[in-house]
């Protein structure tokens, strides 16, 4: 039982092996970086719990689903990103962050979105002193099929915000601002 009120909420995780339905806990004020930033639990404990194959369709195949589960507890370690929850908020004085346009590379797919980071600090330093899990707000999905070159990818899936593992990332690199024209460039 927790020791303090919780809110529901439903989420979609995306772990190494398996993608996730289902519905987190959050403290009333807390985000869902919040909660998996948590350093004394090692899961993520996930009620009403739909286990799938890995994969990125939203929904998911029928024909997809490993597991339905009452309760699971996920190994926070395995957690790539995912949607759902409420978005956390910087720490501290706001007025010394700044939203930086940045894209997440993990195998066969990016996200691109915006990190909350401190003011006129070079990306390089923040990833080494930020938790492991952050807001990416204003998310965009973008599938990077073999042999298509990536100026040519369309958004796949838009969401208000995710929470991402920065650990799990291949590579994250600052995205240029946003272009009208989607296809000029890949992060634009």
């Amino acid at each position: 039982m927790y020791r303090q009120p919780r809110d529901s909420f439903e989420a979609r995780i995306h772990t190494t092996e398996y993608r996730i339905y289902g519905n987190i806990h959050l403290v009333h004020a807390g985000g869902t970086a919040d909660l998996l930033n948590t350093e004394n639990r090692s899961h993520l404990p996930v009620t009403g719990a739909l286990v799938y194959v890995e994969g990125l369709e939203h929904p998911p195949q029928a024909s997809d689903l490993k597991a339905d589960t009452p309760f699971m507890a996920v190994n926070k370690s395995d957690i790539c990103w995912m949607v759902g929850g409420r978005p956390s908020v910087p720490k501290g004085n706001l007025a010394l962050f700044e939203r930086k346009r940045v894209a997440l590379f993990f195998e066969g797919y990016l996200l691109v979105g915006e990190l909350d980071i401190h003011k006129n600090a070079r990306l390089s330093d923040q990833l080494a002193v930020l938790k492991t899990f952050q807001t990416l707000s204003g998310a965009v999905l973008y599938r990077m099929p073999l042999q298509q070159p990536i100026v040519n990818l369309a958004p796949d899936q838009q969401f208000d915000f995710v929470t991402v593992n920065l650990s799990k990332a291949d590579t994250v690199i600052e995205a240029p601002p946003p272009t009208p024209n989607l296809h000029l460039t890949l992060l634009g």
